[in-house]
């Protein structure tokens, strides 16, 4: 392809070795002077025949080009392949090292080229430790209010010598109101290390500790409350702390509490971790347990159910 090259260099004006960029600057400009719908067939010099060999040149060299810069990219990767086997992570190879490999490179020369038609990164795959998992375990409180916390955890760390060590590395985690027990907080490349291979990750799982009288059931708060049976029948009036810490007055009057029944308090609750004002928040259940007597004597018995006959 010697004389035939050398000619598509002339044709495109431009000289030897030139790369693609430069080989895709020279047919743009080209073709807005020759393209033929800016000159009519019947002209002299036939500009529709010379806009033809100015794409046969640009698809050519361009074609040659590409297919020299996909064999030594290919055999760069292959290299960096061979001794990966396995935790492996898919990575964008840094488009300033390495440019980027076209999609059927290696046929490029008979298809049509277009210089503006963007290419697709090549990709590799790079050996990965596996992660270092740790539990957060945080109260309710912290996880009602957010905070800031303190992993410490041992890792691995690999020296210029190649040489493997034991190093205490502590992370900062900050907690978000409303994040809920089983979150996942994922620390990349903060993990081991190995020769040859990139840091593994440190994952973090939240968990929540046991309240001492609240329970959390997604957003709500649950409340039990055992009462004695005559509350349960006459009402009364109570007070409760909430999670903030404030102190609630709640009444119960002119219903009868059964069983299992439960008062809602809106918004007070969890705050949502979707929320960043942190103003929409779950709800306090307080859910009634009734505390039956014992026994009852016999005039109580009777006295009971003479009171309560009339009330079925």
């Amino acid at each position: 392809m010697g004389d035939a090259k050398d000619f598509f260099y002339e044709l495109l004006n431009i000289p030897k070795h030139s790369t693609v960029h430069q080989i895709q600057q020279a047919y743009t400009t080209l073709i807005r002077t020759c393209h033929p719908d800016k000159h009519p067939l019947s002209s002299k010099h036939h500009p529709h025949i010379n806009f033809k060999s100015i794409t046969q040149a640009y698809e050519a060299l361009v074609g040659e080009k590409e297919e020299e810069e996909a064999s030594t990219r290919w055999k760069q990767t292959y290299s960096m392949l061979r001794n990966q086997k396995h935790h492996h992570r898919q990575t964008r190879i840094d488009q300033g090292t390495l440019q980027q490999l076209p999609m059927g490179s290696i046929n490029r020369r008979s298809k049509s080229c277009n210089p503006t038609t963007p290419t697709k990164p090549i990709v590799f795959y790079q050996r990965k430790p596996p992660p270092i998992e740790k539990g957060l375990e945080c109260s309710l409180e912290e996880l009602f209010w957010g905070c800031n916390k303190e992993v410490r955890y041992i890792k691995d760390v690999a020296g210029s010598n190649g040489a493997v060590s034991k190093r205490e590395q502590v992370l900062k985690v900050c907690i978000k109101p409303g994040w809920k027990k089983g979150m996942k907080v994922v620390f990349e490349e903060k993990g081991d290390e190995r020769p040859g291979s990139i840091p593994s990750d440190v994952v973090l799982t939240i968990g929540e500790k046991a309240h001492s009288y609240l329970k959390r059931s997604g957003n709500d708060l649950l409340l039990k409350m055992e009462i004695p049976l005559v509350n349960a029948l006459t009402g009364w009036t109570f007070s409760i702390r909430l999670i903030n810490g404030k102190k609630m007055s709640c009444c119960i009057e002119d219903e009868i509490v059964t069983h299992g029944y439960e008062k809602i308090i809106q918004g007070q609750g969890m705050p949502f971790d979707n929320d960043k004002g942190g103003k929409e928040r779950g709800d306090m259940r307080i859910r009634f347990c009734i505390i039956f007597p014992k026994q009852l004597t016999q005039q109580q018995c009777r006295e009971l159910g003479r009171f309560l006959k009339d009330c079925i």
